[in-house]
């Protein structure tokens, strides 16, 4: 790179050109006959992904207790907090299936039709 300041008015000039392939150029959008969208409840779908979090943390916590109880046997107390833990991963589990079971029942579904053409030549 080079240090020296580059005046910009001493630069040669030249005309801007049309682009070439601009006045050729087609777009065809395919869309489908109907599109079908689900309107959700929202509060229903955060408790739901909250849910689904929480449930994740604790089943990696349940499998790290694990883990750490069958590298040393020796300690049982590592098998009960795994064992208290599975079972609070299991409550969980069973809440958010739950909260997903009335997120679908709460579900609506709305297909709107695309009916018309539309074309749009170029400016």
């Amino acid at each position: 790179m080079s240090d020296q300041h580059v005046d910009g008015t001493k630069i040669k000039k030249t005309r801007p050109i049309e682009n070439p392939i601009g006045k050729n150029l087609s777009v065809t959008v395919s869309l489908p006959r109907t599109i079908e969208i689900r309107m959700v409840d929202a509060s229903t779908l955060e408790d739901y992904e909250f849910m689904f979090f929480i449930t994740s943390i604790f089943a990696s916590a349940t499998a790290g207790f694990l883990s750490a109880f069958a590298q040393d046997v020796s300690k049982l107390y590592l098998l009960v907090v795994t064992i208290i833990l599975f079972i609070v991963t299991l409550l969980f589990l069973w809440y958010t299936v739950r909260k997903r079971n009335i997120l679908n029942r709460k579900t609506k579904k709305i297909k709107l039709k695309v009916e018309s053409e539309i074309i749009q030549e170029g400016d």
